[in-house]
């Protein structure tokens, strides 16, 4: 008998964003609207930036992308991941097991298969193939639905996701390009920022999108004119690849909040975090409070100190 223990979810984890401080003058959003013009749907953003400049930002999208982005991202479950296997199996024996008996069974957390035949070599063989088969169809199932496993655990793969909707992204690059005016790369991080920050938080918890996390794809963030912490923060990582090049990334999970890096040259206090022996310049997307690159909310930052840093991907 092989027995086989599924992996197991994360446990959830709400992204709160910290109060907003009674701060400066601070980054905000004036207008939202979106239409459809043929197959696109067109979005435009009025915002003010951190210094109280209003800008305006446009660009259009596909429309089947958007309702692609709705979909993308899989709610994990263990009775889903354990349908797929079980499947692929069956399959398997189907078209390969013709001379033993295999019996599948689905226990609480775990699948079970035994394989009974005449000739001892043909049942190990056979047993040896679905236990390969049955590795196989589990990373499948995780690519085929953007999520990765690390352990037993399962997370949102926020690297892939990045680098799919990178090119998807490349309209909201070049508006936020053209917004800054010819401003360098640190001019245009920090517009891009400004866009994230401005765009409404809500914590997702309403599963009010097909995806059972607490999660949204870009597109789906535009298209909302709504997103949680992670959510923005890859949003925010696919945007700065089509604008500042060779910029390496990644995403800092603190507890109930997540937090963008990137390897940029950072000024005076700028808060960053080290990894991988590189410097990162942190932001953070979730907003509402304006803060430019390099600046944390307090709550951040006292995690950063206490070394409360729960995964960190690079995207």
């Amino acid at each position: 008998m092989r027995r086989r223990h599924f992996l197991g979810i994360a446990p959830a984890t709400l992204l709160l964003a910290p109060s907003l401080l009674s701060a400066r003058e601070q980054a905000r959003q004036i207008s939202f609207q979106r239409w459809q013009a043929d197959s696109d749907i067109v979005f435009d953003y009025r915002l003010a930036d951190y210094a109280g400049r209003q800008l305006r930002l446009g660009f259009r999208l596909p429309g089947r992308v958007i309702d692609e982005s709705r979909r993308l991202v899989s709610a994990f479950s263990n009775e889903a991941l354990a349908d797929y296997v079980e499947a692929a199996l069956r399959n398997y024996v189907g078209r390969n097991a013709p001379d033993v008996t295999v019996e599948i069974r689905r226990q609480a957390r775990r699948l079970e298969f035994v394989v009974r035949g005449h000739n001892q070599k043909d049942v190990d063989r056979v047993s040896a193939a679905l236990s390969r088969e049955y590795d196989r169809a589990e990373r499948q199932y995780l690519q085929e639905n953007f999520l990765v496993a690390d352990g037993r655990k399962v997370f949102i793969d926020y690297g892939r996701i990045v680098s799919y909707y990178t090119p998807v992204l490349r309209p909201v690059a070049h508006a936020v390009a053209s917004a800054s005016n010819g401003a360098g790369a640190a001019g245009r991080l920090e517009l891009a920022l400004a866009m994230l920050q401005t765009i409404p938080y809500d914590a997702l918890d309403s599963r009010d999108i097909e995806s059972g996390f607490d999660f949204i794809t870009p597109p789906t963030l535009f298209d909302a004119n709504k997103g949680d912490c992670d959510s923005k923060a890859v949003a925010l990582a696919a945007i700065l690849r089509g604008l500042i090049d060779n910029a390496r990334q990644i995403v800092v999970l603190l507890p109930q909040h997540a937090v963008l890096g990137i390897d940029m040259p950072a000024k005076g206090d700028a808060r960053t975090l080290s990894h991988g022996g590189r410097q990162y310049l942190l932001m953070e997307p979730a907003g509402p409070a304006p803060f430019r690159p390099g600046q944390v909310f307090p709550s951040s930052a006292a995690d950063l100190r206490a070394g409360r840093i729960e995964r960190v991907v690079s995207v």
